[in-house]
């Protein structure tokens, strides 16, 4: 469900952490940290990579990776 909502609209927003969550270079907890990104940030999702990460774009037009998990809509 969530899925299909973001298709509709990519505007989403840091969730389901206690202070932030980490951006990653690769959909991998093992790739190097880009950034983090505080609790409530709104993210735009540029792709699904697969069941448990995607790819955002942040405010300053950088990119990088996160788990869907710590997603909601905005």
């Amino acid at each position: 469900e969530f899925l299909k909502k973001c298709a509709m609209n990519p505007e989403v927003e840091i969730a389901n952490v206690t202070n932030s969550v980490n951006i990653r270079s690769e959909a991998s907890a093992s790739s190097s940290k880009v950034t983090e990104l505080a609790l409530g940030t709104k993210v735009t999702i540029i792709r699904f990579v697969n069941s448990d990460w995607v790819q955002i774009k942040m405010a300053d037009d950088r990119t990088g990776f996160m788990k869907i998990q710590y997603l909601k809509e905005a």
